[in-house]
């Protein structure tokens, strides 16, 4: 039969993992070590995967919503913006980068329901026929059709679910948008008021983009909206992490003419502030793993102080004091692998029944974790990731193996003489 090295033997029956009758005591204190290092380390799996899901989440939210590339001009600077982009950007060959593009008006503007619902919306003046293949908006469409949208002469709106809701809008209802004209200058202000007919309604599963965001016709916006309204082209690439590369060269080819924002720019801080939240978590749930490496630490003294008589045996019939400090250092590694195999099985199953035990808390409590007027999303997002399940077990097992250094080092220091001259 294999057999084990006699160092890890007796380390293995310290630690409780080989039984003896006498060593209840033992086994409990290592047992409590075991369950306080899987419980930090399956937090620490399941609140790091569950950022990880909130953070991809929200990156293929925004990504849905946002064109990877948008270059903005004034109404006054439209049309050298579109030829400057057609003979700059698009005739040369090094922006194979580009997929798609699609020219856009966009203003904020109010909109008018009725003698008594008014709302502040931003509305997106595009070209269907373009706009379509930058941004799937037809996808989106759960109510109605998109066809209307495409005809100059009429005037079609689609909104979002959010804002029919709010404004108690249906298919086929009349809504006027009302935008400031400043004719002269700014003490010249003559508010201008069409009527649109609402002829779809989108849901992007962003509540902030449904609730405030409505789509017309290019044509229409370009009649409705005086000079400060934002003109411009949005950009599809063919691949997003690309895009602040193609962002520069695109601003420098256009000599810094216009404003050229791609999508992780103009979301920059919400991006920082997921990934700030993520390594905080990380820190304060590290905490957790630290304080069972002190129980761990305690536990190991304590096993040293009552073994100290057979510690001392052991040197008298010839075990080196390099053994003794290996014996204890195995001991404390022992109880770090099993709490970090048992907190990393652990945390694995969690999240696998993750919806099952939210919607469980939820009705029992009565409670909604993620409310959809708050939140981007409306249930936990999983994302586990093998480099930060490594990362975890290897913090969890150095922190082990610096909690066994000092009773290690104590336990080969012990001199056989004096401590068998006090046993009777």
């Amino acid at each position: 039969m294999f057999k084990l090295p006699y160092e890890l033997w007796i380390a293995a029956k310290y630690v409780g993992v080989i039984r003896r009758t006498n060593d209840k005591f033992i086994s409990f204190i290592s047992i409590a070590s075991v369950i306080g290092i899987s419980l930090g380390v399956a937090s620490l799996v399941i609140v790091v995967s569950i950022m990880n899901g909130f953070q991809k989440e929200i990156k293929d939210r925004v990504l849905s919503i946002t064109p990877h590339i948008e270059i903005s001009s004034n109404k006054s600077q439209f049309n050298d913006l579109k030829n400057d982009f057609i003979d700059k950007i698009l005739g040369r060959n090094t922006y194979n980068a580009i997929a798609a593009y699609s020219p856009f008006i966009a203003s904020q503007a109010m909109l008018v329901s009725g003698l008594s619902k008014f709302r502040g919306i931003q509305v997106n003046g595009i070209d269907f026929n373009s706009y379509r293949n930058v941004y799937p908006l037809e996808k989106n469409i759960i109510l109605g059709s998109l066809e209307n949208l495409t005809s100059k002469n009429h005037n079609s709106i689609i909104i979002g679910y959010e804002l029919a809701i709010m404004m108690n809008l249906h298919i086929g209802d009349k809504l006027g948008i009302l935008s400031p004209d400043f004719a002269l200058d700014i003490n010249s202000f003559i508010p201008k008021i069409e009527q649109f007919i609402v002829i779809g309604i989108f849901k992007s599963g962003y509540y902030e983009y449904d609730a405030n965001v409505v789509f017309i016709n290019l044509d229409n916006a370009y009649k409705l909206f005086s000079d400060n309204c934002k003109c411009g082209i949005r950009i599809l690439l063919h691949d997003t992490q690309v895009a602040p590369y193609v962002g520069n060269k695109i601003r420098d080819d256009l000599d810094w003419k216009f404003l050229v924002q791609d999508w992780a720019s103009s979301n920059k801080n919400l991006f920082i502030a997921v990934k700030t939240e993520k390594r905080m978590m990380f820190i304060i749930l590290s905490m957790i793993i630290t304080v069972s490496a002190f129980n761990l630490f305690s536990s190991l003294i304590m096993v040293v102080k009552d073994r100290a008589s057979e510690i001392a045996i052991m040197r008298t019939i010839g075990i080196s004091s390099y053994s003794i400090l290996i014996i204890f250092i195995l001991a404390g590694l022992i109880i770090g692998l099993i709490g970090t195999f048992m907190g990393i099985i652990s945390g694995i199953f969690i999240l696998c029944n993750l919806d099952a035990l939210v919607a469980f808390i939820e009705n029992s409590m009565r409670i909604d974790f993620l409310p959809s007027d708050i939140y981007f999303i409306n249930k936990f997002p999983v994302d586990m990731r093998i480099k930060d399940i490594f990362a975890i077990s290897f913090l969890s097992i150095l922190l082990s193996l610096f909690a066994t250094i000092l009773p290690s080092y104590k336990a080969s220091k012990l001199q056989p003489a004096r401590v068998l001259s006090h046993v009777k």
